[in-house]
């Protein structure tokens, strides 16, 4: 069952819908709304109108000053690891620093983790960061060790 409000302009108050068949039995579960909006989802397929285009406000708006906090930590995670892998000769550090950069920039101005591709990407960077950061700090390790 589904409603399509095709531009009315005035309010539009529904106080009860019911769907009763044959032999006069409701099939529609809290037809007045007495149960709030148990048994009602709502859709709007409209997906722009309740978008956020903004990283950082879809972090908090989604898991709260906790994700947002996780979320800022791991780009400063990552972050100081490449800015400390900088200073060898290594050309990939440079390379991910440039898609890490570009993916903080990106989203101030969009969502790019409601894409799976995109988040899938930014996960395996992620890693990847983290990665090499600890096979750096293990050849140093075997390098003082000899």
């Amino acid at each position: 069952m589904s409603l399509l409000n095709r531009g009315l302009k005035s309010e539009l108050d529904i106080a009860r819908i019911e769907i009763i068949t044959s032999n006069s039995q409701q099939i529609v579960k809290n037809p007045g709304f007495n149960q709030n909006f148990d048994h009602w989802f709502f859709y709007s397929g409209e997906h722009v109108a309740w978008h956020v285009d903004n990283q950082w406000i879809a972090s908090f708006f989604e898991g709260g000053i906790i994700e947002l906090l996780f979320f800022c930590l791991l780009l400063f995670t990552l972050l100081w690891q490449l800015y400390k892998q900088s200073f060898t000769q290594e050309y990939n550090n440079i390379i991910l620093f440039a898609s890490l950069s570009g993916f903080i920039i990106i989203s101030f101005f969009g969502s790019p983790l409601d894409n799976p591709k995109i988040s899938w990407l930014f996960y395996l960077i992620s890693w990847l960061i983290i990665i090499q950061h600890k096979n750096n700090a293990q050849e140093t390790l075997d390098i003082k060790d000899h």
